[in-house]
């Protein structure tokens, strides 16, 4: 816009030349004219940008969402509240003393007149008499207003002038007790007048609500941290599990894993291991506890397990090895059940499970379908395997619906036996989700084929 007024004004400039306008005055005019245009040109091209460029106001609010949400703000705009009101009713000291939920104990959150040092630490023992005999927001104690011959109040008359306080304050959000306010001596008169006491329990009331909504921000913004490292760790271990389906000579595997809680606790892997005779590796194990974030461990047993496997261990070996490490570094204090097993070309099947789903077998010759070592742990048994024979590795829950209805299951598989792998996964997908409705979903078929 600046530079099209500009070129508006050269032409006219050029044109009034032209004409014979070109006298000394008519500068000087045009001189003074475009110094008065350019404040008012300023102001409209701001007024045009804030309609076509509204992120400006975007990015303001953004700033002052992000200073309403630093709770370091919040405990200056506390501090400096608190000391201005205690200017205003012309005291020589205060105090503020919240509750400390984390480490169950109350300290003195702010204090004015520094100089004193009213408790070691800023500290005060949670048996202190003046929380004792504060049960309701209502229960203002005022010093003048007790009687030291009574034990009790004699008691809260000592404290008080301890802490060289003349009134204390309960802070209370609804019936949850937070804190108290401790005002000193006047400079003045010593009386406290209603409308004072009114400005102090004013000053409590905001005081709960500031101090309940910054612990919500303080809950939000490590909720939203957490979000945020759940969904790292899930990119990342998506990122180690294997493809879904494959196809390894004679061997087929597809694999069907939800997990929608955004951790996973079932976890799987497939190793094509060229350099033992075409054996394939296939391993699920699972962190028994629920405890969120342990799955991150997950990744490191897969690669300990590639690596034990690389070098040739058995399954049985790879998975002492493991557990020995586990136990040794201390990594983790949860239970974790572990199935490890090879498949060759031919079709030897060896595995070794510590307290995970046993495999279930559908033998397509016999035309049966049954789980192997269903009571039985710590196991190490081969199994040989012939064309058409499919291996279903599963977790708990699917395992016991199939388990519970192997006939039912047998139908499904044997009627489907010739399809493609993915398509039987598919229709037993479909069959066991209608049924459960759980998190961390694994299902794991393998097929051998009459030729690779």
């Amino acid at each position: 816009m600046n530079l099209l007024f500009v070129l508006i004004l050269l032409s006219i400039a050029i044109y009034f030349i032209k004409i014979g306008l070109n006298d000394e005055y008519y500068s000087i005019f045009f001189i003074l004219f475009i110094a008065s245009l350019l404040p008012l040109l300023y102001h409209i091209n701001n007024t045009i940008k804030s309609f076509i460029r509204p992120n400006q106001y975007g990015m303001l609010f953004i700033q002052t969402v992000d200073s309403i949400l630093n709770i370091e703000l919040f405990n200056n705009m506390l501090k400096s509240t608190f000391d201005d009101i205690l200017k205003q009713i012309k005291t020589n000291a205060g105090l503020l003393i919240f509750y400390y939920q984390d480490n169950n104990e109350f300290r003195i959150f702010h204090q004015r007149n520094k100089k004193r040092k009213y408790i070691q630490d800023s500290k005060i023992e949670n048996d202190n008499i003046l929380f004792k005999v504060i049960n309701t927001p209502k229960d203002i104690l005022i010093k003048e207003k007790l009687n030291p011959s009574k034990y009790i109040e004699k008691q809260i008359i000592d404290e008080l002038e301890r802490l060289y306080g003349e009134i204390v304050i309960p802070i209370y959000y609804q019936n949850i007790f937070l804190g108290i306010i401790i005002i000193g001596e006047k400079k003045r008169d010593k009386n406290f007048t209603a409308s004072e006491i009114r400005l102090l329990k004013t000053l409590a009331s905001s005081i709960a609500i500031l101090s309940v909504n910054s612990l919500f921000f303080k809950d939000i913004l490590r909720k939203k941290e957490f979000e945020k490292e759940y969904d790292l760790a899930t990119k990342v271990q998506k990122k180690f599990l294997p493809d879904a389906d494959l196809k390894y000579g004679k061997i087929e595997v597809t694999v069907y894993h939800n997990t929608p809680s955004q951790m996973y606790r079932e976890f799987y892997d497939i190793v094509q291991n060229d350099n033992a005779n075409y054996k394939l590796r296939i391993s699920a194990y699972k962190i028994q506890s629920d405890i969120k974030g342990i799955s991150i461990f997950m990744p490191g047993i897969q690669a300990v397990l590639q690596t034990l496997a690389s070098l040739s261990f058995s399954p049985s070996q790879c998975v002492s090895r493991l557990q020995h490490q586990i136990k040794v570094k201390n990594l983790i204090d949860e239970d974790m059940v572990i199935f490890q097993s090879t498949i060759t070309q031919n079709g030897t099947f060896t595995f070794y499970n510590t307290g995970y789903p046993s495999p279930i077998i559908y033998k397509k010759s016999l035309k049966s379908l049954y789980s192997l070592n269903e009571q039985k742990s710590n196991k190490k048994e081969d199994l040989n395997l012939e064309p058409g024979d499919i291996l279903i590795i599963s977790c708990e829950s699917f395992f016991r619906l199939i388990n519970t209805n192997i006939s039912q299951y047998f139908d499904i598989i044997n009627n489907h036996s010739n399809e493609p792998l993915n398509k039987m996964k598919s229709i037993l997908v479909n069959n066991l989700t209608k049924i459960l409705d759980e998190n961390d979903k694994l299902l794991i078929l393998i097929r051998m084929e009459d030729a690779p």
